[in-house]
């Protein structure tokens, strides 16, 4: 990623971090921000929480409007709001 890139997400995540945004749900956002295509079971595993504890955190960061969904849950996409 260019510093640009990451300045915007470091200025993002700080902004959510105040409005109540968990360190794990942080993690997650980063990780969706890097691989749109990730699934929910590939971040449960890389982070060692189970796949509905990733499903609260997804959940809180569409509600904030970070993320959304593109498609079906088997073929579909991250949508990272910017």
């Amino acid at each position: 990623m260019n510093c640009r890139l990451l300045e915007g997400l470091s200025i993002r995540l700080s902004k959510g971090l105040s409005k109540g945004l968990s360190e794990t749900a942080a993690n997650i956002y980063k990780m969706i921000y890097a691989d749109n295509y990730i699934t929910r079971s590939d971040i449960a595993n890389r982070i060692g929480i189970s796949v509905t504890a990733v499903q609260k955190h997804i959940n809180k960061l569409k509600s904030l409007r970070f993320i959304d969904r593109d498609g079906s849950t088997g073929h579909g996409s991250w949508i990272v709001i910017e």
